[in-house]
């Protein structure tokens, strides 16, 4: 019985700290957790086997998870086996089997006590590590499962995405496209390469009309401009879709001319991009974000016909926007300026650097022009125009202190 006496006390202050809570302490009780708490390991664990009776659910808790310290993991598994054969399967009892079979390399193995677990206590890290063990399996059908039975709500953004693939790799189109559509209306990271997702299924699955009507709910919200880059990245696939969605979706959200137009400029869908600036064209009055998106086409695409158009329709008393004039040098020349000149004014030129060089150049200043560009190297705007007005000054004094400016970049 003396065995017996040392070892029932240990009963009081194991339990809690492992997480194998089957029973509460006695309150009398706990004033012993400071002195049996001071025990090492070593020390508690001889206790516990020197015991004759069985021992407590806790206790044989606590010596398998002794004996996994001492590293004889296959001791510990099978205590904890002879445990469940006691007070049946537990999730505490089911973990500490995964993370046993998990440190032998068992991963089958250890995913089998880990569904256990997960089947008697869900909660989201113990999913995580669930899901994340099938995938390293290569198990997708088990993989899908786990994630499938989770409201969209609880599952991470990353989760939704991988469940929205591994229903596409299956060949359930229909049902990754649900998932998808209704994972985008949910708050969360990564939504940018969700709609990449959703997009790709809609369009390899023929069915471009599921895309055009989740658009404008992907455009009202606040990372829709991301959204609508990846939708725009995914169309490039599709060319001659491109055209024909951009008008379907403005149709519905005309506020949204200026974003389509950068988002499809950006991956080079110029002929969507260009019919949606062709109302401004054709009738004037544009926003600000759609000088920003007409200046952006004519930059990216060398299609400065509908900037010079807007130019001449502009009101000499209003002020030009910014970087307007950018595309009209670099396509045509400093000379392009000529008919803007009214714009040039001294408070306009002191913010645009690189105008200010060109109109220079224009002017046969290279004085000026090489200030001018000395300011323009310190913003940086645009280094590739920067270069090119910088190399009309070859032959000057000034050539030879912007390349010491610009290091090797103007060396021929």
């Amino acid at each position: 019985m003396r065995d017996r006496d040392i070892v029932l006390p240990l009963v009081l202050f194991v339990v809690f700290g492992v997480g194998a809570a089957f029973f509460l302490v006695p309150k009398g009780e706990l004033d012993q957790e400071a002195q049996l708490t001071s025990l090492s390991e070593t020390q508690a664990l001889s206790l516990l086997n020197a015991a004759k009776d069985p021992l407590s659910p806790p206790l044989a808790f606590r010596q398998a998870e002794l004996t996994a310290a001492t590293g004889n993991g296959a001791l510990a598994d099978r205590l904890l086996a002879d445990l469940t054969a006691r007070t049946g399967p537990t999730a505490s009892i089911a973990t500490a089997r995964a993370d046993l079979a998990f440190r032998a390399g068992n991963l089958r193995q250890g995913a089998n006590y880990l569904a256990a677990a997960q089947s008697l206590s869900p909660n989201d890290n113990q999913r995580q590590k669930l899901a994340d063990t099938y995938r390293r399996l290569g198990d997708s059908a088990a993989e899908r499962t786990v994630l499938s039975t989770v409201p969209l709500t609880k599952l991470t953004a990353s989760e939704r995405i991988r469940l929205v693939d591994l229903m596409a790799a299956d060949g359930a189109i229909s049902q990754a496209l649900d998932v998808a559509h209704s994972a985008l209306l949910l708050p969360g990271q990564n939504r940018s390469a969700l709609a990449e997702r959703f997009a790709a299924i809609a369009l390899s699955a023929e069915q471009p009309d599921l895309l055009i009507q989740a658009t404008p709910i992907v455009l009202s919200e606040p990372d829709g401009p991301a959204m609508m880059m990846s939708i725009a990245k995914v169309m490039t696939a599709r060319p001659r879709l491109a055209k024909t969605f951009a008008a379907a979706v403005v149709s519905q959200v005309p506020d949204a001319r200026a974003l389509l137009t950068k988002a499809f400029t950006e991956v080079r869908l110029y002929d969507a991009a260009r019919l949606m600036i062709q109302p401004w064209v054709t009738f004037g009055s544009v926003t600000t974000e759609g000088w920003e998106a007409v200046i952006l086409y004519a930059d990216r695409s060398g299609d400065i016909g509908p900037l010079k158009h807007l130019l001449q329709q502009m009101p000499v008393q209003e002020q030009p926007p910014k970087n307007v004039f950018l595309p009209l040098i670099r396509y045509d020349g400093e000379g392009a300026l000529l008919p803007y000149q009214l714009w040039l004014t001294p408070e306009y030129l002191e913010k645009a650097p690189l105008v200010d060089a060109a109109w220079a150049l224009t002017r046969q200043r290279p004085d000026e022009a090489f200030v001018a560009l000395q300011q323009g190297v310190q913003t940086l705007h645009d280094q590739t125009l920067w270069l090119a007005l910088a190399r009309r000054l070859q032959g000057t004094e000034y050539f030879d202190r912007l390349q010491e400016l610009s290091g090797d970049a103007l060396d021929p």
